[in-house]
């Protein structure tokens, strides 16, 4: 075409490099205008957002100056009622582990534990005893 090849490519491939080198081009020039766009939806959201916590504050008041009579008849609990607290432990008690417990060693089903064999008696005569030892001289040089 123009003689701008690239080597060992074939000549397509210079095109095809050229036109993404130029997409990427045009993108990076398009990118501060979407920018500018996405900025003016950024600020209705956060306008709405305000609303929904002005909203909020406003509930959170009127709660608030209903009374704990109003609070209690709207959670369904009577109005006098005592909260329950768990009773404070004796000073003298002793304070629980911090570590946990060891758990036990895993068993297999089915598998039993094997006794070991008694031991031999004393007077018999090792078998041990009875071998050759090996030799050192094996394999044979050459």
């Amino acid at each position: 075409m123009f003689g701008l090849t690239i080597p060992g490519l074939p000549d397509w491939a210079t095109l095809a490099v050229g036109l993404f080198a130029l997409l990427v081009a045009l993108l990076w020039a398009m990118l501060p205008f979407a920018v500018f766009g996405i900025k003016g939806r950024l600020e209705s959201i956060e306008a709405q957002l305000q609303a929904v916590v002005d909203e909020l504050r406003v509930l959170n008041d009127r709660v608030a100056d209903a009374g704990p009579a109003r609070r209690a008849l709207d959670l369904g609990y009577a109005a006098d009622a005592e909260p329950l607290r768990r009773p404070a432990p004796p000073r003298d008690a002793p304070l629980p582990s911090m570590s946990p417990p060891v758990p036990p060693p895993p068993v297999e089903p089915g598998l039993r534990a094997i006794p070991e064999p008694p031991p031999a008696p004393p007077s018999a005569p090792s078998r041990a005893a009875d071998r050759p030892e090996p030799r050192l001289s094996w394999p044979p040089r050459r």
